[in-house]
């Protein structure tokens, strides 16, 4: 039964490192954004309503932060994917903890492995380009196989050490704030989240017309 629960949630894990290739080194067909993820990964861990919830509240976080030129911003996907991987399947984590603790894992990850991942192809890309220039051939292929290799085991060891980690801790942590004031208040918040997203969806709107 654990390793079945393991296996799973390691699965679930190298789904969402799969999709997250698709923001912007392979693909690009969408499927690492959030509002598809989210109901896709939710679909597959047996809650496509709550996997379209989470998925809806990092995508009107995140709707305007694309990961293109000099930005790296919170990995949407994986912040998407966290929190399900966390809300979801064994050992699961209540929503209102889940969910913020998936858009910290985001953020962490933009720091861990998105900027310096980007920094070292930035140096390869440079030093292959240098290397063409003087007639020396490279293997494009296989360069750009290792480095899709790379991002999607970073982000997958991410992922599985963030559960390792926060599965039993925010279980504990629930478990003490569920019954209380303060775990009312993070249920309202997590529920009116969505509503809050799309107030700052409308204001972004507004200010580009």
């Amino acid at each position: 039964m654990i390793g079945e629960s393991a296996g799973m949630l390691a699965a679930g894990a190298a789904v969402v490192a799969a999709a997250e290739l698709d923001s912007t080194l392979a693909l690009q067909l969408m499927v690492s954004r959030p509002i598809v993820l989210g109901p896709l990964l939710g679909l597959g861990m047996g809650n496509a309503l709550m996997g379209a919830f989470v998925g809806l509240i990092v995508e009107l976080y995140s709707h305007d932060k694309i990961p293109i030129g000099g930005l790296i911003p919170a990995n949407a996907a994986v912040s998407a994917g966290a929190g399900l991987l966390l809300a979801l399947g064994p050992g699961a984590v209540g929503l209102p903890v889940a969910v913020p603790a998936g858009l910290f894992l985001g953020w962490l990850h933009e720091r861990l492995v998105d900027s310096p991942l980007r920094r070292r192809r930035g140096r390869l890309a440079h030093s292959t380009a240098e290397a063409l220039a003087r007639g020396v051939d490279a293997p494009l292929g296989r360069m750009i196989a290792q480095e899709l290799a790379l991002q999607f085991v970073a982000t997958w060891a991410l992922l599985i050490a963030a559960l390792v980690v926060l599965k039993p801790l925010g279980m504990r942590t629930w478990a003490v704030l569920s019954p209380t004031a303060l775990g009312t208040g993070l249920w309202f918040a997590a529920l009116a989240a969505p509503w809050f997203g799309m107030g700052m969806l409308a204001h972004s709107l507004r200010l580009n017309r």
